[in-house]
């Protein structure tokens, strides 16, 4: 025993094996605590470090056991000595760390041997007493021990075991071994489970985070890989608990907020995040499917997770990073290149993090910081130049930025902001060249486009332009005045196509049907097209919000509208105000196109607008369920009033616009484009005996009379919308232009006066503010200001 020191320190571990076990083998049976610990314990310590370094790992596993199970009885016989219960508490963990070292290194094939089930329950008296409720947290001795080292082995040994259980059930019939297969499914979930209950148990202690937070990292290491499998699916809930409060400890994410309970404070401090472990901490914690562009902001990122994000990205390693490789993507939407860039080489971050730019893009679009979205969908779009998300998503930013310069009091130089829009309207391009089928994107495409050709619109009657600015604004407008028509057109075809392949049985229809037809009757307006055709854009829209049953309030809530009821005023207000500005516009208008005008008008006045009749939904009525006759009478009432509703929507309009069109038919010989021609023949069509109608029309122009009496009528029904709804200041605007400049009898200055600063009298008698009436004077435009967009 003398000349152990000199052999370890010469390397001769096979002499001090043979002396340190004779040795030992004699002395461990004995009980005699007190007599030379120390020694003893470096001989322990000198033995299984001999037996590690001459690789002889069989027999250091079961010293490494003998010590665990001689160290254990004696340390909670003699507790209450502090000196003693220290130095046996070292070699409890000495045993621990090499049993721990050696499964590690040589996996679980190194845990048969014969001492097995004296280990486990050697481990089991150490947690039993070290983690009872009685003992106190703050006693220092209970400190020593690694008992988060000890719950590791024990994890490893339930593995071995429902190893061994596997390859054991190839024996059975295949009725035991579907037994034993269940069976074995809890037990290897049981495995990960005792992972969850030791580090409850341990952070009760403030343990958790005991040496160097490597139980914390055990957990994830073993229970990360395998968070898909089917086998978590009927405990998914449970797990993803268990890892929040295991990454709370680790890394102080998510953070603890009142409606996460099942985390608890640990008193643990976080340590830094990682570029290895971000993966791993992200594979928790990323959505299960990505938000889509146009999904609800719930389904996208939280705060927090976006806070972890950017922590990712701050220790991803420079080869990773995008940021400085995106102008490939730039330059081929400002179409410096035709050729779209190809992927990214980033190797890991292409297979396993390649969503993690598009997570920030869309987390940032749904809060509307669109300058942040616009730079991160730049970043996916390296990575993966096809996502379709990101296209639109890029392009629904662009078009909001677009639309917020053009809201603003700023001035803009057409040049500029016409380059801006520009690769705007190629990020829309590119997204519908991936998915032509999807009709929000077209309606967004056309909706932009209609906003840049107003703008150039207004820019064009501006009286400080040069001949080149005149020029090429007018190009633009052209340009995208195309856009607006394709698109829609585009929608609404689309919509059909669905409806033909759709159930004839099934009354769904698309809710967004109206707004295509309306787009395009406002486009065609504004391109100074046919009045037939606009006009046919607004009936048709009407129809529409009439079948997606619309209701026809006779006052209108300005703070809770319902349903499409708001909608529906506009497009009352929409045909009025087209009429009205086009016999404004015109001195020389053909007779028929008035008695058009008129026919149309009067239609007007029986529409289940004016009317306040909405559509009966047989849905609804089965809803209402009478006994005996009084259920048959009244449905049958309710059938009965929602037929003649019908009659009054659809077959009253067609003539109207039968009639009406036929005549304009005989006399007007207008060109129109090729859109134009395909919306004027679904009207022609609606009646077989137009042609004889023509012959019995003047091709004079409308005179005074008849002009003043659609004055008087378009007035009517735009007092009546002022008066539905008195904060939709377009209707009293319209009505003090056409009193400002009328061209007839109907001019009155009073009148313009009463609606801009005072309080306006209709023909029925309603009062209605005017537009800048407040009740002070210092409030001049505050009611405007106040009406949402």
């Amino acid at each position: 025993m003398q000349n152990i020191k000199s052999l370890y320190e010469t390397g001769k571990y096979e002499e001090v094996i043979h002396i340190l076990k004779k040795c030992l083998n004699e002395s461990c049976g004995s009980h005699l605590y007190y007599e030379h610990p120390l020694n003893k314990h470096a001989q322990m310590e000198v033995l299984l470090e001999s037996l590690w370094r001459l690789g002889n790992f069989q027999d250091c596993i079961s010293w490494a056991e003998k010590v665990l199970k001689y160290s254990t009885d004696n340390y909670f016989i003699i507790s209450r000595n502090g000196s003693y219960s220290i130095e046996f508490a070292r070699s409890i963990n000495s045993a621990l760390l090499y049993i721990h070292e050696l499964i590690e290194k040589l996996g679980y094939i190194i845990l048969e041997f014969e001492y097995i089930s004296r280990m486990v329950q050697s481990i089991h008296k150490i947690l039993t007493n070290l983690l009872d409720s009685q003992h106190d947290k703050n006693v220092s001795n209970n400190h020593i021990i690694d008992c988060w080292r000890a719950w590791i082995i024990l994890h490893y040994v339930l593995e071995w075991e429902n190893d061994r259980n596997v390859i054991n059930r190839k024996n059975f019939t295949n009725q035991e071994s579907n037994f034993l297969l269940e069976s074995e499914e809890e037990k290897w979930f049981s495995s990960y489970m005792m992972f969850f209950v030791a580090h409850e148990l341990l952070g009760r202690r403030q343990w958790c985070s005991k040496g160097n937070h490597k139980f914390l990292s055990m957990i994830l290491n073993v229970t990360v890989p395998k968070l898909r499998s089917p086998l978590f699916e009927p405990y998914r809930d449970i797990i993803q608990e268990c890892l929040e409060q295991t990454t709370f400890c680790l890394y102080g994410y998510p953070q603890k907020k009142a409606r996460m309970r099942h985390i608890q404070d640990h008193e643990t401090t976080p340590i830094d995040l990682s570029w290895p472990k971000a993966a791993q901490l992200l594979k928790i914690f990323r959505p299960h499917v990505l938000p889509q562009f146009n999904s609800y902001k719930i389904d996208s990122i939280s705060t927090d997770m976006e806070t972890l994000l950017q922590q990712c990205i701050s220790t991803m390693p420079i080869k990773y990073n995008i940021i400085g490789h995106t102008k490939p993507i730039e330059d081929f939407i400002n179409r410096k290149t035709n050729s779209l860039p190809m992927l990214f080489n980033s190797d890991v971050l292409c297979f396993k993090m390649n969503w993690i730019y598009y997570l920030l893009a869309d987390y940032y679009f749904k809060c509307r910081d669109f300058s942040k979205a616009i730079q991160y969908y730049e970043m996916d779009l390296t990575v993966d130049p096809t996502r379709f998300d990101s296209w639109a998503g890029i392009s629904l930013s662009k078009a909001s930025k677009c639309e917020t310069m053009i809201g603003s009091i700023e001035v803009l130089r057409p040049a500029e902001f016409l380059k801006i829009t520009d690769d705007t309207l190629k990020c829309f391009e590119m997204c519908l060249k991936i998915n032509e089928n999807d009709p929000q994107l077209w309606v967004e495409n056309g909706s932009f486009a209609y906003n840049v050709q107003s703008y150039c619109s207004r820019y064009l009657k501006s009286q400080s332009v040069s001949p080149k600015e005149l020029s090429y604004a007018k190009l633009q407008q052209n340009k995208y005045s195309k856009i607006v028509h394709k698109c829609f057109n585009r929608a609404i075809n689309q919509t059909l196509s669905h409806e033909k392949c759709s159930d004839a049985d099934n009354e769904d229809h698309d809710d967004e049907h109206w707004l295509y037809h309306y787009m395009l009757g406002k486009i065609f307006e504004k391109d100074r097209g046919d009045p037939v055709v606009y006009l046919t854009h607004y009936f048709k829209s009407s129809i529409c919000l009439y079948e997606s049953n619309a209701t026809y309030p006779i006052k209108i809530s300005h703070s809770n509208p319902s349903l499409l009821c708001i909608e529906s005023l506009e497009l009352f207000y929409r045909t009025n105000a087209a009429i009205i500005k086009f016999v404004e516009r015109n001195s020389n208008i053909r007779h028929s196109t008035g008695l058009m005008f008129m026919k149309i008008l009067k239609e007007l006045a029986v529409c289940p607008f004016a009317v306040n009749r909405a559509k009966i939904n047989e849905v609804l009525l089965k809803k209402h369920k009478f006994s005996g006759e009084q259920s048959i009478q009244t449905s049958e009432r309710y059938v009965q009033e929602k037929d003649d509703t019908m009659k009054i929507t659809s077959q009253d309009f067609l003539q109207a616009f039968t009639t009406a069109n036929s005549i304009n038919t005989c006399s007007s010989t207008s060109n129109t484009s090729t859109s134009t021609s395909s919306d004027t023949d679904t009207v022609q069509e609606m009646s077989s005996d137009s042609d004889s109608d023509c012959t019995n029309m003047d091709e004079d122009y409308v005179d005074s009379e008849l002009r003043d009496a659609i004055f008087n009528e378009c007035l009517k029904n735009l007092e009546e919308c002022a008066t539905r709804f008195p904060e939709h200041y377009k209707s009293l605007y319209r009505l003090a232009y056409h009193y400002m400049y009328s061209p007839g009898i109907t001019k009155s200055f009073d009148k313009c006066y009463e609606l801009l600063l005072g309080s306006y009298k209709t023909a029925l008698g309603a009062l209605v503010q005017g537009i800048f009436t407040e009740r002070r004077s210092n409030n001049f435009f505050n009611g405007i200001w106040r009406i949402p967009s």
